[in-house]
């Protein structure tokens, strides 16, 4: 449908977006009136990533080891979406959860036509201009972001491609899934990892600590990295993923609304797109 929007609009990613997010939940809307789903678009070309979404569907991008959150949660919690429902005759359930009509915990989404129009469909839309150090983009359902921060899920990838020598977006996938049951998410957990950068990725598998457990254990080294680490010639020990994961400081990584990095340091900074999909 994008695609087509596109060609419709003379290939304006933004309107076009805008549109397929309208008529998408114009189609929802007819049909569901006690169900609705979030929504998270990532169109790349060959020089962006143009991300959309509504909801708290959401997506990091790991740049330079660093986490470059590309969307924004539309949640029921959010003070200035909270403003805006409020200020078109919406209401919100008791803090802390302020669950929109008393039943939704976000403020954006396709569907659930009984939360009137106060449950928007305008997504936010923001641009990343692609640059060589960009390495991967997660995207994610809340389950896993109620139980990791930005700053945990990049932590937790590297050391998986650093010390376990692990190149497969897929098993990165499934062990954070994995991983976010172990520490009891109690939501939908649906995970999509899109490599941006294979060279960057397979480096940083060549560390010296992979190297050199590769050479003490061979080709079982992936499996066994994780608890003979006091054996491979003085390597440190590694912590499992929850002991990992709970060393952590909380908030790092988080940024508040929208995260950029400094173009000052050299770095293509993401943006939103006219401040769509954001309450003003």
């Amino acid at each position: 449908m994008l695609e087509q929007k596109l060609a419709l609009l003379g290939h304006n990613i933004p309107d076009a977006i805008d549109a397929a997010y309208e008529e998408i939940d114009l189609e929802c809307k007819h049909k569901y009136k006690k169900v609705g789903s979030t929504a998270l678009v990532a169109y790349i070309n060959e020089d962006s990533i143009w991300m959309s979404n509504v909801g708290d569907t959401r997506a990091v991008l790991c740049h330079r080891s660093r986490p470059v959150r590309l969307s924004y949660d539309h949640k029921a919690k959010d003070e200035a979406e909270r403003q805006r429902v409020l200020d078109e005759g919406g209401s919100f359930g008791d803090a802390p959860d302020f669950r929109l009509s008393g039943v939704l915990s976000v403020t954006r989404a396709f569907g659930d036509a009984d939360c009137g129009n106060y449950l928007r469909a305008v997504p936010f839309i923001s641009e990343h201009k692609l640059h060589p150090d960009d390495d991967y983009l997660v995207m994610a359902s809340d389950g896993l972001w109620d139980v990791f921060t930005d700053a945990d899920i990049v932590r937790f990838i590297n050391d998986e491609i650093e010390v376990r020598g692990n190149t497969d977006p897929q098993r990165w996938a499934k062990l954070l899934a994995e991983e976010a049951m172990k520490l009891e998410s109690k939501d939908n957990i649906s995970i999509i990892i899109v490599v941006l950068n294979e060279r960057s990725v397979i480096e940083l598998s060549k560390s010296p600590l992979v190297l050199q457990a590769k050479a003490t254990f061979g080709p079982f080294a992936s499996k066994l990295l994780a608890v003979h680490f006091q054996d491979a010639g003085g390597l440190p020990q590694c912590a499992s993923a929850a002991e990992f994961c709970a060393q952590i400081p909380q908030g790092e990584g988080e940024r508040e609304g929208f995260a950029q990095e400094s173009e000052e340091e050299g770095e293509v900074a993401s943006r939103p797109v006219e401040a769509r999909g954001i309450a003003t």
